[in-house]
């Protein structure tokens, strides 16, 4: 597996879909959508745009960017007492509202 691959099913449990669901949503078989998280098969740009739209992330975390944390979160954060598990998982959510597509928008 690769970062790309790896990446690919992290950030697909991290919003919950089945790999079937995610398949459907991207207009991907299953098959299709399965070699991506394998490894066997690299995404196109546009496939991977997608793909990071629909987790609420970026193609360039997808590829193995970190998580880059907003300084205003890390300043809440600072004055309670969170693991970084927790503080990982809030970080990721605030990731996840800014690039996720709107409910309205088809996806």
């Amino acid at each position: 597996m690769s970062i790309l691959s790896e990446r690919i099913q992290e950030e697909r449990n991290w919003v919950g879909y089945p790999p079937g669901v995610a398949a459907k949503k991207l207009g991907l078989t299953r098959e299709e959508y399965a070699a991506f998280e394998t490894g066997d098969v690299e995404p196109t740009d546009n496939q991977l745009t997608n793909i990071a739209r629909l987790y609420g992330t970026t193609p360039d975390r997808l590829r193995g960017e970190d998580l880059r944390a907003d300084p205003r979160i890390e300043q809440l954060l600072a004055s309670k007492r969170v693991t970084a598990e927790d503080a990982y998982e809030v970080h990721r959510f605030a990731e996840f509202l800014r690039y996720a597509p709107h409910p309205s928008e088809k996806g």
